[in-house]
């Protein structure tokens, strides 16, 4: 039996998780999975690394996203591996590919990538670069670069960090990052495409 069928056979039918702040059966979202969908592959592999909805399996996770990213280029594969690397393995490895895709403007590579350097206290003029890129990732709408951009002044003085906390909190609120969007019943079917 393949472990995503007995991953299925395991999974008590009330658990739900939340997937794109969607809450989905994840005995669905498993079963979308077998079926071989990109994205239910990628929340399964997430859900299995930390635990979400009673199963920790962190190999097994592992090994869905090395597969994903071997037989579909999955780009979002490739980064949480470089994430899940970082964070327990082999953090210069996952570095290397975090860079990488930071460099192709992938989104959640940038923003992670920016997090740590920032983390790291780097001198003025990477930290000028790292905010800058910032500045680009939140205009084109991602939400984490707003919040990253509103902690990233720690060696200024207390009234300039409020200042700027204030400005791109303003600037976040304008740019409808929060807007939610009425979706239709259509949309909810394929919310994983």
């Amino acid at each position: 039996m393949q472990p995503l069928e007995q991953l299925y056979n395991e999974i008590d039918e009330r658990k739900t998780v939340r997937v794109h702040s969607y809450e989905v059966s994840y005995r669905e979202l498993v079963q979308r999975a077998v079926s071989g969908e990109s994205v239910a592959l990628r929340a399964v592999a997430h859900c299995l690394y930390w635990g979400n909805g009673g199963l920790r399996n962190r190999e097994l996770a592992k090994s869905i996203l090395r597969k994903l990213l071997i037989e579909k280029s999955d780009i979002y594969a490739e980064y949480l591996l470089a994430h899940y690397s970082i964070l327990h393995d082999d953090r210069n490895t996952g570095l290397k590919v975090l860079r990488k895709l930071a460099a192709e403007n992938f989104l959640p590579a940038v923003s992670l990538n920016a997090h740590l350097i920032l983390k790291d206290n780097p001198d003025e003029e990477t930290f000028a670069l790292t905010k800058n890129k910032l500045i680009e990732s939140a205009e084109s709408g991602h939400l984490k670069s707003w919040i990253l951009l509103v902690e990233a002044s720690p060696r200024k003085s207390f009234p300039t960090r409020l200042f700027r906390g204030i400005y791109y909190t303003i600037k976040l609120f304008k740019s409808g990052v929060f807007k939610k969007r009425d979706l239709s019943a259509a949309e909810r079917a394929f919310i994983f495409d």
